[in-house]
């Protein structure tokens, strides 16, 4: 085969690996994204079977009761569960503290003041 051929082929599968490795961080991104925000808004659980479920006008007054009764609930389960798990990450990262050196402590310090601004 030419050269040329085959280092077109090549360079058409280094881009592709680039593009596809690129796109799917972005991809998974948008999803955790999505997830938050199902988390954080409480009328969004909804709207997301109405789309998926793809009900119509009469099944969507029938289960809007349903839903709406449920949706609190399920807030403060997150919000208790949000709670208990701090205070089990809080222990056990008291524990790890002693068995790191200088560099790791500042890492480990900078990564909960992270996951802090993230789970306000």
């Amino acid at each position: 085969m030419n050269k040329k051929v085959i280092l077109t082929i090549i360079g058409t599968l280094i881009i592709g690996l680039i593009i596809g490795f690129f796109l799917s961080g972005r991809l998974t991104q948008n999803r955790l994204m999505h997830r938050r925000a199902m988390m954080h808004q409480p009328g969004a659980e909804k709207q997301v079977l109405i789309k998926r479920l793809n009900l119509d006008d009469k099944q969507i007054e029938q289960i809007s009761p349903i839903l709406d009764s449920m949706i609190p609930s399920q807030i403060e389960l997150r919000k208790a569960h949000r709670i208990e798990m701090h205070a089990t990450r809080s222990v056990m990262f008291d524990k790890i503290r002693p068995l790191l050196n200088s560099k790791q402590t500042k890492q480990l310090d900078r990564m909960r003041s992270r996951m802090s601004k993230h789970h306000k």
